[in-house]
């Protein structure tokens, strides 16, 4: 999976002179990074770095090593319809398999709900941690994060203090692994006394880290879920879920509010889980970057001009 070094094609900005992106967390939402990312290199957008968690972490890092989110788009594209991808159970977690009208449905959320609070008692997760694994391998093998074309950083939480971890350094298939580790999907990642999970319950938008290691202006792109409508039959799980998604949501508008520009896709829609919808994430995440256009291209000229007037007062001498 991994390819050749190609030309860097998004336009790279020292600190303080161009753009960080702050990417969300939300599953197959997290597709939606790459549409705003191909309108950033189309038009020339300056780029300090990129920062994300979770799906925003897999996407960033994909496009940050190699330059360029068109052709993180065509890596992306190709795995999801991979035999290799396509083997993962992500169907285990369906919301509702059968769809709400059908006959089985009632009968399909009581077992559903039934096997994963069993499971929840007894397991650390309910898919086995090679279905995480793999694809972060498939996608970034042993490249470091120091070897990406573009600055990065991920963050992943530390269940024992509540911490976020930042990762801007060394093997990007640990960061990675670590930062798109969904609490109770796949198991904690057991790091020099860590114990390491999706970063999406602390930094759900990682303004805060992009802020710390880049300084800014930082654009935020969330992608939280909608929230349905209130099931007929109200069961344990749709209750967890439906609290989940509450949470989800609140803490990202709090984080997103701290950014400079905000741009929020819309894929609150679509499932975690289904990553066969790629092709419509990435149109609705450059729907929405190319509605937000003017705004992003004034916040990139004020921190050129700011940046021009620091130079010319003689700061950089």
């Amino acid at each position: 999976m991994i390819r050749a070094r190609i030309p860097l094609v998004i336009k790279i900005a020292r600190p303080g002179k161009g753009l960080v992106l702050a990417l969300g967390g939300g599953g197959a939402r997290g597709f939606a990074h790459l549409g705003v990312l191909r309108v950033f290199e189309e038009e020339e957008i300056p780029v300090t770095g990129i920062v994300g968690t979770s799906m925003g972490a897999i996407v960033g890092g994909l496009v940050a090593r190699l330059g360029s989110a068109k052709e993180a788009i065509l890596d992306l594209e190709s795995y999801v319809r991979s035999p290799e991808f396509q083997g993962i159970p992500f169907e285990r977690l369906d919301p509702d398999p059968y769809g709400a009208g059908h006959v089985l449905a009632a009968l399909g959320r009581r077992i559903r709900d039934s096997f994963i609070i069993g499971v929840g008692v007894h397991r650390t997760s309910t898919t086995e941690e090679r279905f995480r694994d793999a694809p972060v391998l498939a996608l970034f093998g042993d490249s470091t994060i120091e070897s990406f074309r573009i600055p990065f950083s991920c963050v992943a939480v530390d269940l024992m203090d509540g911490q976020p971890v930042v990762f801007d350094r060394g093997s990007a298939y640990e960061g990675i692994r670590a930062s798109s580790s969904i609490i109770g999907v796949f198991p904690p990642i057991r790091d020099d006394g860590r114990w390491l999970v999706d970063g999406d319950c602390c930094e759900p938008v990682p303004v805060p880290a992009a802020r710390e290691r880049f300084g800014g202006p930082v654009v935020a792109v969330p992608v939280p879920p909608h929230l349905d409508a209130v099931p007929k039959q109200v069961t344990v799980m749709a209750v967890l879920v439906r609290q989940s998604r509450i949470l989800d949501r609140n803490l990202t508008a709090l984080q997103a509010r701290t950014a400079d520009l905000s741009i929020e896709p819309d894929v609150g829609k679509l499932y975690w889980n289904e990553f066969q919808e790629i092709s419509q994430a990435i149109e609705a995440g450059a729907v929405a970057a190319k509605n937000s256009l003017p705004r992003i291209k004034e916040l990139a000229r004020r921190t050129s001009r700011r940046w021009t007037s620091w130079l010319g007062g003689g700061q950089g001498r």
